[in-house]
């Protein structure tokens, strides 16, 4: 059986734009991230991370924070990569969750919570601190006519993945795994 933590009025929780979570609350989510377990969707798998009151993550193409707006309502901002059409799809699914009203409910061994928001439910998994939530580099492989591009995150500075730039590989870009640190840094968008 699962124990239930409700969200308190969001309006209460607003502090420099960032949602927080009450500590008195949740304060054995604090400082944990998790790692998608259901619904079953292909690597890299979204994560939530739940830090100095604050929840953030991953959502399989973009980086998100969530917060409240000035009226208590639920604000998610993110990245804005491009992904393939299925992955966009399974994102906008987790993201329109996390921008309602949702429960957590973590489960009685803490090693499990659930976001549910309506007929919505997402299972996660607790990341242990020695064990990455991102995939490692060398079992990551681009999918047809996708790029990978990496950016180190996290205590241990592993590395977190998002598919992007289609347009860079249909000009015949190719794409390996390799540390972040050998990375080049992005070129300014042009028109």
């Amino acid at each position: 059986m699962e124990k239930e933590n409700r969200m308190p009025s969001l309006g209460a929780l607003l502090v420099s734009g960032s949602m927080m979570l009450p500590t008195q609350a949740l304060p054995d989510l604090q400082h944990t991230e998790w790692r998608l377990q259901s619904p079953a969707q292909p690597a890299p798998l979204p994560t939530l991370s739940i830090a100095d009151s604050r929840i953030g993550g991953f959502a399989g193409c973009n980086r998100f924070t969530l917060g409240v707006d000035g009226e208590g309502r639920h604000q998610v901002s993110t990245t804005r990569m491009q992904c393939a059409p299925e992955t966009m799809a399974r994102e906008q699914a987790l993201l329109k969750l996390l921008g309602a009203p949702f429960r957590l409910l973590p489960s009685t061994d803490r090693r499990h919570l659930t976001l549910v928001s309506g007929k919505a439910v997402y299972r996660f998994e607790k990341v242990d601190a020695a064990q990455p939530a991102a995939a490692p580099l060398a079992a990551l492989q681009p999918g047809a006519g996708e790029q990978y591009w990496y950016a180190a995150r996290g205590p241990a500075r592993t590395a977190a993945v998002c598919a992007c730039a289609a347009a860079r590989a249909s000009r015949g870009a190719t794409t390996t795994a390799r540390s972040p640190a050998s990375l080049p840094r992005p070129a300014a968008a042009t028109t």
